[in-house]
C-alpha cells in the first residue's frame, strides 16, 4: 500500500504524553455513492450495510441509517485501508489512523467506552508517523467484547477489551481504551484479529495470542488464554494471516495454504466440519496461494488470480450455487481469472476483479440490509454477481456479523 500525502487534520484525537499507536490492516476504501460509474477521486471511503444498535454510525456519517448499495461514508479522499470489524471501523488516510463506530469497550481507541462516533475521528500517538495496517476484532454477536489492533512504524498497537488477553498485552481483565504498543519490537507487517484470538507476522514469523479454545491459536493447546504473542513453530517464511470470528485460523507460508483450530462448517477446508487442531496443518498441495481470508463460518483465498472458497454456505456466501450444506476442501469458484482482493464477512462474499466489485450471500431485510451491496429486493445471491457499474475498486473489508452486517470499501 503506497503512502498518501498528508491531508489537513480533522477530528483529532490527541494521545500526547502516551506514546503509544494504533495501526490497522489494509483494507479497502470506497467512493461516491450508489456504485455507479468510474472515475472521481481517488481514494473515496464507500460503506453500506445495517447500523443497528451495536454498530451505529459504523457504515457512513449518519447514526441510524442502513443502506443496502454503496454509499460515500467520508468527504475526504486519500483512504487506502479499512477494516469493519463487528462494533468498531477503522481507516487509514494519508498514513494517518482514523476510528469511527460505536466506542464500546474502547475498541475505537479514542479513550472512551461510551456513545458512538458516526465521523471517522482520528487517533494521533506521538512519536508515531505512519500507520500501515489495522485489524477490527470481537464477537460477531455485535454487542460482545471488540479489540483492534494497528501498525505503526513497525510497531504493534492494540486497544480495547482485553478479557481473554485478545490484546496481547500481558492480561485478561478490563478494557485498553488508547492505543498501547505490544513489547518493543518493530518489524511487524501483517495483522488479524478473529472473535476472541489474534496472529501477527514479524521477521517472517508468525505469532499468536488470546484465547486457546479449539486450538485455533496454532500454539499445541486448547486451555486457557496466551497473554503475549508467542510465536508459532519455528518457521521463517510466514507471509499472510487470518483469523475467524468465532475458532479458527490459517495463514500462507511458501506458497502454502496452512489452517488449525475448529473444523466446524468445514472452514479449515481440511476435508471434515468435526474435531480440531492445535497446530498449523497443511490444506491440498497447492503452492501458488497469495490470500486467504476468513469470515465467520467460511473462507475464501487466491491462488493464480483464481477464486477459491470453502466452508459454511448457508446464505450463498462461499459463491458455490448453493445455500445449504458444508464445502469441505477449497473449490474454485467459477472459471474468471485476475482476482486480486477478497473480504468475507458473516454473510457476504466480497471480491473485486480488474477494479470490479462481485459479491455473494445474503442481501438482507428492509430493516437490516446485508453486506453484499445489492438493492433493496434483491434475493439471496449464490454466484458471485457484479455490484454496480463502477470499475475502480482498489479494497474492501466486511463485519463477520449476521444477517445485520457492514461493509466498507475504497474506490480509486
Amino acid at each position: 500500500m503506497s503512502e498518501q500525502s498528508r491531508v489537513p487534520r480533522r477530528d483529532a484525537v490527541v494521545l500526547g504524553s502516551l506514546g503509544i499507536a494504533v495501526s490497522i490492516l489494509p483494507s479497502a476504501a470506497a467512493a461516491s455513492s450508489g456504485g455507479g460509474g468510474g472515475g472521481g477521486s481517488i481514494g473515496l471511503l464507500l460503506g453500506w450495510g445495517s447500523d443497528d444498535d451495536a454498530r451505529n454510525g459504523q457504515q457512513r456519517d449518519d447514526a441510524t441509517t442502513s443502506t443496502f448499495e454503496p454509499a460515500t461514508a467520508s468527504p475526504d479522499s486519500g483512504w487506502t485501508t479499512v477494516a469493519a470489524g463487528p462494533t468498531q471501523s477503522l481507516g487509514i488516510r494519508g498514513g494517518r489512523l482514523y476510528a469511527w463506530g460505536s466506542n464500546v469497550f474502547g475498541a475505537t481507541g479514542l479513550n472512551t467506552s461510551t456513545g458512538i462516533t458516526t465521523t471517522p475521528t482520528e487517533v494521533v500517538v506521538a512519536g508515531v508517523t505512519t500507520w500501515t495496517a489495522v485489524a477490527a476484532g470481537g464477537d460477531n454477536g455485535g454487542a460482545g467484547p471488540s479489540f483492534t489492533l494497528a501498525i505503526g512504524d513497525g510497531k504493534l498497537f492494540s486497544f480495547g477489551d482485553n478479557s481473554v488477553g485478545q490484546t496481547g498485552l500481558g492480561t485478561d481483565s478490563g478494557e485498553t481504551l488508547v492505543p498501547t504498543q505490544v513489547g518493543t519490537d518493530t518489524d511487524w507487517t501483517r495483522i488479524a484479529a478473529g472473535g476472541f484470538h489474534a496472529l501477527g507476522i514479524r521477521g517472517g514469523r508468525l505469532h499468536a495470542w488470546g484465547y486457546n479454545f479449539l486450538g485455533m491459536t496454532g500454539l499445541g493447546t486448547t486451555t486457557g488464554a496466551t497473554l503475549a504473542p508467542t510465536q508459532v513453530g519455528t518457521d521463517t517464511d510466514w507471509v499472510a494471516c487470518t483469523c475467524s470470528a468465532v475458532y479458527a485460523s490459517a495463514g500462507i507460508r511458501s506458497g502454502e495454504l496452512y489452517s488449525w483450530g475448529s473444523n466446524d462448517g468445514g472452514i479449515t477446508g481440511q476435508n471434515t466440519s468435526t474435531g480440531s487442531s492445535s497446530v498449523p496443518v497443511r490444506v491440498g498441495t497447492g503452492t501458488d496461494w497469495s490470500a486467504v481470508e476468513f469470515g465467520q463460518a467460511a473462507a475464501a483465498g487466491l491462488r493464480s488470480g483464481e477464486l477459491w472458497t470453502w466452508g459454511r454456505n448457508t446464505g450463498g456466501v462461499t459463491a458455490q450455487g448453493t445455500t445449504s450444506g458444508d464445502t469441505l476442501v477449497p473449490t474454485r469458484v467459477g472459471t474468471a481469472t485476475g482476482w486480486t482482493r477478497i473480504g468475507v464477512g458473516g454473510s457476504a462474499l466480497l471480491a473485486i476483479r480488474s477494479g470490479e466489485l462481485y459479491a455473494s450471500g445474503t442481501t438482507g431485510s428492509a430493516g437490516a440490509p446485508g453486506a453484499t451491496g445489492f438493492a433493496a429486493g434483491t434475493a439471496v445471491v449464490t454466484t458471485p454477481t457484479r455490484v454496480g457499474d463502477a470499475t475502480d475498486w482498489t479494497a474492501i473489508s466486511a463485519s463477520c456479523n449476521d444477517p445485520a452486517s457492514i461493509a466498507l470499501g475504497i474506490r480509486g
